[in-house]
């Protein structure tokens, strides 16, 4: 019974020292509180500083408590036998942090292998450990490395002509990346067909088939003891057997009891080996791999060797002995696989540390680092690369080298096929490690070329040729594109020795005519350029515009004449004007000269209206209602299209309704306004007609009267038309969405079609907009920055008079910039049209003084339970805090630290989800207040005001005040009124 007594005495302490705790928090939190009613800047200024410290020296010496209980407790529980959980005899073994079931051994690792807690970075290995000998074991696939936008390859280049002039010594070694991606080659093994000379072991399974006059079909597993069960056999002994000596014993072991049958065997699921992958690898550990794996498969789930691992002599050893040695630059250079071993249980793979390395850059197929195997020629190093291609610079072969561990110095190379003997000999070089070979670049400049270029039909270049000369480039005016320049071409030239510029011009018409004394002698490099008629001269052109298809700018052609630009222009349109047209025509002395001309006659082919153009010659075709006066009439109202119309012939009432689009729906039909004006010598007179529209549009002669000029119709509306009015719900509610309303219909009404609230909306926090109470909320706004701008013009002259003393001077300029922080605000705020909607459930709502009639374009938006109260402005933590239900405006002002030494305490006001707003200004004195939304009395000030989810307290700035100036209290309530207008919350503090 002792150690029950002794947990319950301390659980008693415990609980009963939280009880202390929480009543001295509380104590300290009312402390808080009071603290925030008083005044004075002393008072502020030390007002938290006691109270905090008590209360966290509190909380220390708690902490402190707790833990001498716990641990008091968990002594008690040791001292009479107890076990912490996952302890075997109050200890923690190592084995239980590794996982391995107690009492059992941990094979020692073999030399040369460690365990590391460091990971590569580029692997994130899974490490299990192994049930058979405990040494991990690492099941990590290796990641892909992502694909990188693959860069032009050296072929490529070439073709396209780009041939770096400098070599890129940026080299990766050779080989190392064929492990660094996931690779399906050789995977997975166990699909691979077993060979005759496979090797059977525990843990393989197969299946034996047998027909004839007896029929079988077993499946049988090879146990640890290297056995087979077969029924009415018994055990057979099968390990070490190859597969085709398997199938000779099992027929000879199944014949005693089968006669005239035949069988066959077929491997299901293959063992699993343990190897052993250590030195240089990415992940080096402990593999298990399926017993057909060899030691290219190993390397594999390893990752390869790393950067320090060689390529070149990795060794198999086994049983100790190194058995194979494998270079993977023969599998990588020539698929050579010949060499791979296949895995025993037990085998280590081991990756020395890299040999001698050479590099080589530049025009290669296949610039790398390569590892040296054993003495390395040039010649065999360049063949590693997989030789030079054409773009390479022989007789220019360069090997850095580092001298005696003292200096790097450069050996120069000839290599070019010009001199046999001399190349030989240096390919026979020797390398020595870390010799890295450049093979520049070749000039990338094309040698044997011409180049011809400009107003030619095929330029490019050409092949030089020795003696060749212009006429064997330009043989005819077939070479040419129309209209060339043939008093002047040139020929850009490179002068020898210094390859300077000169440019040599020649007459290309001599030179077409095979006149020797133009046809020049060409030289290698040379550019010849042909020009164009039009390159030292203005092109000839002719414009046209009015009553054409397609009025714009022609070239002007050999005898073109009017007809002829007419028809350019697409030909007339149906308003042209036949019996006159105009061409405007410059005069030598710039002067503008007019022809006119009949163009009826001239597209009728008159050669002496014909007129032949010029250049810069415009025609203008006449639109046939210029040469009529226009008569017009007028329609307004209740018309799709109203607006002014040409008056035709014979012009009624009906006509001019169908010209304007016909009537709308909302056109009233009994009787319309038609305006004449009667116009005379004596001044101008009007007259008012009623028409009866539905009678008109009947064709009756009474109302379809004949129209006359500047007579103007007016189609009335139909008395109390509305348009489709709509307004809108989103949020939690069943149906939201847009509903056509009618004139009388409320809120609730469409509530109810809306199919009611959801289950998790929150009616406090709904949002009712209208777009005439916007329009009157921006009225009001802008008024306030009017208001603003005013008082800033009447506060400027005071301070730049110089009349004030330094002190209220300092508090002017404080003052006026917070005006002009305000009225920039204001101005960018924006307005929203909320109209404060206090909702209830539908039965409560229905017909309370919020179920106000709706309007076109009322919108009501309803969210979901927010979990935050929001405090901003001068606190010193502006946040939103969790909602804790019935707790006071002061709690969520201590969480933020409550107000900073700047905060006027007098006029924090508190911002309903709801839109209503509640300040401290309305306290009363005995601060008993009427709650007329919850019908009650209510007590208490306004810091123990309840809040709920959604509410947001401001806490505002306290300004200066100067006598001739409104006090910045009267700015805060100015912002405070202007946020109650607008319906919005401006954060200006």
């Amino acid at each position: 019974m002792a150690p029950a007594y002794s947990i319950w005495v301390a659980l008693g302490l415990l609980t009963q020292h939280i009880v202390w705790l929480t009543f001295v928090h509380n104590f300290c939190k009312r402390l808080n509180w009071l603290s925030f009613q008083l005044k004075g800047d002393v008072l502020k200024k030390y007002r938290m500083s006691g109270i905090i410290a008590v209360n966290r020296f509190f909380l220390k010496f708690s902490i402190i408590f707790i833990f001498i209980v716990l641990f008091s407790t968990a002594g008690l529980l040791t001292a009479q036998g107890g076990t912490v959980p996952g302890a075997a005899g109050g200890q923690i073994t190592p084995s239980q942090v590794l996982g391995i079931p107690s009492g059992e051994a941990v094979a020692p690792l073999p030399p040369g292998v460690t365990l590391s807690s460091e990971v590569p970075p580029e692997v994130k290995p899974e490490v299990k450990l192994s049930p058979e000998k405990g040494l991990p074991e690492v099941e990590a696939q290796l990641t892909e490395e992502r694909l990188e936008e693959e860069e032009e390859s050296e072929i490529e280049r070439l073709l396209s002509g780009k041939i770096p002039p400098e070599v890129s010594t940026k080299l990766k070694q050779f080989g190392y990346n064929l492990f660094r991606r996931k690779i399906s080659t050789f995977a997975p093994v166990t699909d691979v067909p077993v060979g005759s000379d496979y090797v059977i072991g525990p843990g393989d399974t197969f299946s034996i088939t047998v027909w004839g006059k007896a029929e079988a079909d077993y499946t049988v597993a090879v146990d640890r003891d290297g056995k087979i069960i077969l029924p009415q056999v018994g055990a057979i002994a099968v390990w070490g057997l190859t597969f085709s000596a398997l199938k000779d014993v099992l027929r000879a072991e199944l014949s005693q009891y089968m006669q005239d049958f035949q069988m066959n065997i077929t491997m299901r699921k293959l063992r699993t080996i343990r190897v052993y992958v250590v030195g240089k690898a990415r992940i080096p550990g402990s593999y298990s791999l399926s017993s057909l794996s060899t030691m290219i498969n190993a390397l594999f789930a390893a990752g390869g060797p790393n950067k320090n691992g060689t390529m070149r002599n990795i060794q198999l050893i086994r049983n100790g002995q190194a058995v194979k040695t494998l270079d993977l630059y023969d599998f990588l250079l020539k698929g050579d696989k010949s060499p791979d071993e296949r895995l025993q249980p037990g085998d280590t793979i081991f990756i020395p540390v890299i040999g001698e390395v050479v590099g080589i850059a530049g025009n290669v197929k296949e610039a790398a680092i390569y590892e040296m195997k054993d003495r390395l020629t040039v010649g065999e190093l360049i063949k590693l690369a997989g030789g030079v291609p054409p773009t390479g610079y022989l007789q220019r072969v360069q090997v850095e080298r580092v001298s005696a561990h003292e200096e790097r110095i450069i050996v120069d190379l000839n290599l070019s096929p010009a001199f046999p003997e001399k190349a030989a000999a240096q390919l026979s070089a020797i390398l020595q490690d870390r010799d890295m070979v450049k093979i520049y670049p070749i000039a990338a400049h094309i040698q044997n070329v011409v180049v011809l270029g400009g107003h030619v039909l095929r330029p490019g270049d050409y092949e030089f040729k020795e003696g060749m000369r212009l006429s064997d480039l330009l043989t005819s005016y077939d070479d040419l594109l129309p209209e060339p320049h043939l008093d002047y071409a040139e020929i850009l030239r490179l002068e020898e020795p210094d390859f300077h510029q000169r440019i040599i011009p020649f007459n290309l018409r001599e030179v077409l005519k095979r006149n020797p004394e133009h046809d020049l002698k060409l030289r290698r490099f040379d550019k010849i350029k042909v020009y164009s008629k039009w390159f030292f001269e203005d092109r000839y052109e002719v414009s046209i515009k009015g009553e054409v298809r397609r009025p714009k700018k022609f070239p002007l052609l050999e005898d073109m004449g009017v007809s002829d630009l007419v028809q350019k222009a697409g030909g007339l349109t149906k308003e042209a004007y036949l019996t006159k047209a105009e061409i405007f025509r410059l005069t030598p002395d710039r002067e503008i000269e007019t022809i006119a001309f009949d163009l009826g006659r001239a597209l009728a082919g008159d050669p002496e209206a014909d007129i032949l153009l010029q250049d810069e010659d415009r025609v203008v075709v006449h639109n046939i209602w210029e040469t009529k006066w226009k008569e017009t009439v007028h329609i307004t109202g209740q018309v799709n299209k109203p607006g002014e119309y040409r008056l035709t012939q014979s012009m009624g009432v009906s006509d001019l309704i169908f010209r304007a689009g016909s009537l709308k729906d909302s056109a009233y039909l009994r009787e319309a306004e038609l305006t004449r004006m009667l116009i005379d010598q004596e001044g101008i007179t009007t007259r008012q007609l009623e028409i009866d529209l539905g009678k008109a549009l009947r064709n009756n002669p009474k109302h379809n009267i004949l129209l006359q000029k500047y007579d103007t119709l007016n189609v009335r509306i139909i008395p109390d038309w509305k348009e489709s009015r709509v307004a809108g719900f989103k949020g939690e509610v069943r149906f939201p969405g847009t509903y056509n309303i009618g004139k009388e219909e409320r809120v609730s009404s469409l509530l109810r079609r809306a199919g009611g609230y959801t289950d998790e909306a929150y009616l406090r926090g709904a949002i009712f907009t209208r777009k005439s109470v916007k329009a009157l909320q921006r009225k009001r706004l802008d008024e306030l920055v009017r208001k603003q701008e005013l008082e800033i013009r009447a506060i400027s002259p005071h301070i730049m008079g110089g009349t004030l003393s330094k002190d209220d001077l300092e508090a002017a300029q404080q003052t006026l910039a917070a005006q002009k922080e305000l009225l920039r605000k204001l101005k960018a705020a924006e307005v929203t049209g909320r109209v404060v909607v206090k909702l209830a459930p539908l039965d409560e709502f229905t017909g309370s003084e919020y179920d106000i009639k709706l309007e076109d374009g009322d919108e009501l938006s309803i969210p979901l339970r927010p979990d935050t109260v929001g405090v901003l402005g001068e606190v010193y933590n502006t946040t939103s805090i969790l909602y804790r239900e019935g707790k006071p405006l002061s709690y969520y002002l201590n969480k933020v630290g409550g107000p900073t030494k700047e905060a006027d305490d007098d006029e924090i006001y508190l911002v309903r989800a709801d839109g209503s707003v509640i300040s401290r200004s309305q306290e009363s004195g005995l601060r008993i207040s009427w709650d007329a939304e919850n019908n009650r009395w209510v007590s208490g000030s306004f810091m123990s005001t309840t809040l709920e989810p959604g509410d947001i307290i401001l806490v505002p700035r306290e300004l200066e005040k100067i006598q001739w100036l409104k006090t910045a209290s009267e700015l805060t309530q100015i912002l405070f009124h202007a946020a109650i207008a607008a319906g919005i919350v401006i954060a200006v503090f």
